[in-house]
């Protein structure tokens, strides 16, 4: 990634950034899409294989955009003679893009919570955001915006008036840890777990640790890093990390330092116990959430979060969409964990569903996993063969590797007949009328990859059902 200039950011800043031009520059942040740009944002165009932002530089400018960062002259026209507008041209928007977020951060004088890990990181950053946020002043990146771009774009429209700062970051190929770290230069860091995600270019569970753990690698000496003794993974920590650190452990096991015991889980959500001492209620769903939920305290109570404002913070706490939220329906009840899926938070969940004391039919709808590479065939079999003996009545799959989960399911006996594989517009068909010819409530289960929009599945039975 080569280096802008000095004198170019320095140029760029004096333009949007100084204070003296925030009157007549008044941005309120960055943008790279004309669809949601709001009033007063820069608009950053960018050229992809199937787009050209240049194409949107007038709906931007129509919808309020105050200054176009560009690269091609010929894209600008008239617009040049708006005196409200100012524009700088580059020679790579995206590297643009990621050497003024380099340059910005260093700006910051608060501290910065990096998380990162196989699964979870989403909530626990959502959550940790909202314990601390019940102190201090802290900001998130949006949703799962963690790659290069989306981390760079965050790291922008981030002022300089927080006390805290706390981005998720995530991978699927050695070396982009590297430069996500150097970009965001985190105080803290936290790594929620290792699992079989992201195989495709990793190969395996101990390349994926060996780049997770880089985040405790880069941490300067006194920063907190947070990880859990659940996973065994961990154990050799104390050989490749140079003393310094704070070491703080979270999980559902009484040796970390921030521990919870699950005392009930259902569909009203989890009843949890802080080290045998404090109890607290939480909406979101499933073990693996009150994993969550002991990140999140974790590093909360560290940073000076009474557990009486945890727990106000957590009953309040919904979960996001399309990570085990619920929602009833008709006569039926949808949990819809359709954001994401590898194979630990397949299990996880499956198991979950199996769990629950539920009178009616439980039908779990899948797709495939995604970024498993060559070891998806058999990893789709494996979550098969553990599936077979859960306590679910019905599996609807849909897409190219989700077959060899069928196969699983067949080669342990799970009967045929209850066994759907087809393409999304007949598993919509016969879902709905095997919901609308039982007798019986029915429970509602979507997992699958990102990709494979299983989001537009729910939607469609709803349409049916009604």
């Amino acid at each position: 990634m080569s280096e802008l200039s000095y004198p170019e950011i320095r140029e760029y800043l004096s333009t949007f950034l100084s204070d003296a031009n925030r009157e007549r520059f008044p941005a309120a942040g960055f943008s790279i899409d004309s669809r949601t740009i709001q009033p007063g944002e820069i608009f950053i165009t960018l050229k992809g294989a199937s787009f050209d932002g240049h194409d949107f530089i007038e709906e931007a400018v129509l919808k309020g955009a105050r200054g176009v960062v560009y690269q091609d002259n010929s894209a600008i026209g008239d617009l040049r003679k708006n005196d409200r507008l100012s524009f700088f041209k580059v020679n790579d928007s995206y590297n643009f893009i990621y050497q003024l977020a380099r340059y910005k951060r260093i700006k910051f004088k608060f501290p910065i919570i990096a998380v990162t890990g196989s699964n979870g990181k989403t909530t626990v950053k959502e959550l940790t955001a909202a314990f601390l946020n019940s102190k201090f002043s802290t900001y998130r990146n949006y949703l799962n915006q963690n790659n290069l771009l989306g981390l760079s774009l965050n790291i922008l429209n981030c002022n300089f008036d927080y006390d805290y700062a706390i981005f998720e970051i995530g991978i699927s190929k050695k070396g982009e840890m590297d430069i996500l770290l150097d970009i965001l230069k985190p105080d803290h860091g936290l790594i929620t777990n290792i699992s079989s995600a992201h195989l495709e270019f990793l190969r395996n569970e101990e390349n994926v640790f060996n780049e997770k753990v880089k985040l405790f690698e880069f941490l300067k000496k006194g920063g907190f890093a947070f990880y859990s003794k659940d996973q065994d993974c961990f154990k050799s920590l104390d050989n490749r990390i140079e003393a310094g650190l704070r070491f703080k452990t979270f999980g559902l096991k009484e040796d970390n330092d921030c521990w919870l015991r699950v005392d009930k889980v259902n569909i009203d959500g989890l009843k949890l116990n802080y080290r045998d001492s404090f109890s607290l209620n939480s909406n979101l769903l499933g073990y693996k959430n009150g994993f969550n939920i002991s990140a999140a305290i974790s590093v909360a109570t560290e940073l000076g979060i009474d557990l009486d404002s945890i727990a106000g913070v957590l009953s309040e706490f919904k979960p996001l969409n399309g990570r085990m939220n619920y929602e009833k329906f008709s006569n039926i009840d949808i949990i819809d964990d359709s954001y994401n899926s590898n194979p630990q938070a397949l299990a996880v969940a499956l198991e979950f569903i199996s769990s629950l004391d539920y009178s009616g039919l439980k039908i779990a709808v899948l797709s495939d996993m995604s970024e498993l590479g060559r070891v998806s065939d058999k990893k789709h079999l494996e979550a098969g063969i553990f599936a077979a003996n859960l306590d679910i009545d019905y599996y609807f799959c849909c897409g190219s590797n989700i077959k060899h989960f069928v196969q699983g399911l067949k080669s342990r006996g799970f009967p045929e007949e209850r066994i759907l594989f087809l393409d999304q517009q007949s598993l919509v068909k016969n879902l709905a009328t095997i919901i609308k010819n039982s007798k019986e409530s029915s429970m509602l289960f979507f997992k699958a990859s990102h990709g494979m929009h299983i989001d537009d599945i729910i939607k469609k039975v709803k349409e049916r059902i009604i």
